[in-house]
């Protein structure tokens, strides 16, 4: 019989195992969180990274959209006559076949394999140039394997035709099923509608994730915390299980709806007066009440008209005050505001906290919801009027709460070790 020891600090902490009383390893837990590939690629095959695709053209070879470089003609590029050139868009009519979920799904695809598993929390895809958008993918999948052979669909999306002119700007497509994998596939079904062309183009693809085993963040049901967990570092679309959508934001000046949960920058709606009622959102007389034409949610049979930023967490929290920071100024800052919550991703809306007026001079406060027993998945922060003839603006916001209680036993290495920090063999 031996005597072996794994202790785990939790998240962030250090890792160390030991045999006999010996300590064998001992590692510090980080977040790998971040672009992968971490460095540009300059051929299929580099630092364990190996790229693949179902037919090449060896002009555009699929490295390349790996390879951090948007000019023309640093571009993955299917070969011709793949694709059909169709007024309802071009399918594929070629021979690539994917097994996705166990459903056979038609598509020229581009594969990465990693040197370790993945979990993928966003997709970011820079389109083609102006003069061959209509090849950008209009349908398409993101699948993972650990085999190559068994895929999962953790991303499908549908009618996409906004993907931009610009080949810089990327579109960020948030996965709707988490998992690791060591293989990820990007297969492209149809391409765009009215198009002449019968190729498939994409300029970049970045996956951002985190690696397998780097941190484990235990529930804390006891325990009033701020959410999300990782405020002051949250800099992406979705990032360790927080997804953050926005109704409009400032793409000019890089203000988006996670900038909120950064607590350093400044969220930014379309919402000036230059724009049309339509747009902005909001009346035009005096302070800015949100009107009919401004997004609408509805919960507890109550209409709440307003720009919004809405984040949904990895688990279910139930929360005890809400931390709101709104610009110095008065301009565009946020004079009645609602909170609404949901536990089926927005299809029905319940409330935590009704139409609120805020203290103008007053630009940081907590604010204790009405709902403080049950426990929440997706949170809706509403403007419903703003102060002045300007944007919207709003920098900071935060729940404080407990979660909930997993019952689903965490995995370190592999092993089940029902949600405790320690354990002995």
């Amino acid at each position: 019989w031996h005597n072996l020891t794994y202790a785990y600090q939790g998240e962030g902490g250090s890792r160390v195992t030991y045999l006999d009383g010996r300590k064998v390893a001992e590692d510090q837990a980080e977040d790998t969180f971040g672009d992968y590939p971490p460095f540009a690629m300059t051929g299929y095959s580099q630092g364990g990274y190996v790229v693949s695709a179902s037919s090449v053209d060896n002009n555009y070879p699929p490295w390349v959209a790996f390879d951090d470089k948007t000019a023309f003609p640093s571009n993955y590029i299917s070969p011709g006559t793949l694709y059909t050139a169709s007024a309802a868009g071009g399918i594929s009519n070629g021979g690539a076949i994917t097994e996705v979920d166990g459903v056979n799904k038609g598509g020229e695809w581009i594969q990465i394999e990693f040197p370790f598993k993945l979990n993928v929390d966003y997709v970011a895809i820079k389109p083609p140039r102006s003069n061959d958008a209509e090849r950008a993918p209009q349908d398409g999948f993101i699948v993972g394997s650990n085999d190559g052979i068994i895929w999962t669909s953790l991303l499908e999306w549908t009618g996409i035709t906004n993907w931009g002119t610009d080949e810089t700007v990327a579109k960020n497509l948030v996965m709707t099923k988490n998992g690791f994998y060591k293989y990820l596939r990007l297969i492209i079904t149809r391409l765009q509608p009215n198009n002449t062309n019968t190729e498939a183009h994409i300029t970049e693809i970045q996956y951002y994730g985190h690696r397998e085993n780097d941190l484990v963040r235990l529930p804390d049901p006891t325990n009033v915390l701020k959410y999300p967990h990782i405020y002051g570092n949250f800099n992406e679309y979705a990032k360790r299980g927080y997804i953050v959508s926005d109704s409009a934001h400032n793409l000019s000046a890089k203000r988006f709806g996670w900038e909120l949960f950064n607590g350093d920058f400044m969220w930014q709606a379309f919402s000036v007066n230059s724009q049309s009622a339509a747009l902005q959102g909001y009346d035009i007389t005096g302070d800015f009440n949100a009107n009919t034409s401004a997004p609408l949610h509805t919960a507890d049979s109550v209409n709440y008209y307003g720009h919004w930023v809405k984040i949904k967490m990895p688990h279910k929290i139930k929360v005890s005050q809400i931390y709101f920071k709104a610009p110095t100024s008065t301009g565009g800052t946020p004079d009645r505001v609602a909170f609404l919550v949901s536990n089926n991703d927005g299809s029905t809306w319940s409330t935590l906290l009704g139409n609120t007026a805020l203290t103008v001079s007053d630009a940081e406060r907590y604010l204790t919801p009405s709902d403080t027993t049950n426990y929440w998945q997706t949170f809706l922060f509403i403007v419903t009027s703003k102060n002045g003839n300007v944007n919207l603006s709003a920098q900071g916001l935060a729940y404080f709460g407990t979660e909930e209680a997993s019952s689903i036993p965490i995995q370190i290495g592999g092993g089940n070790i029902d949600k405790v920090a320690n354990f002995r063999v």
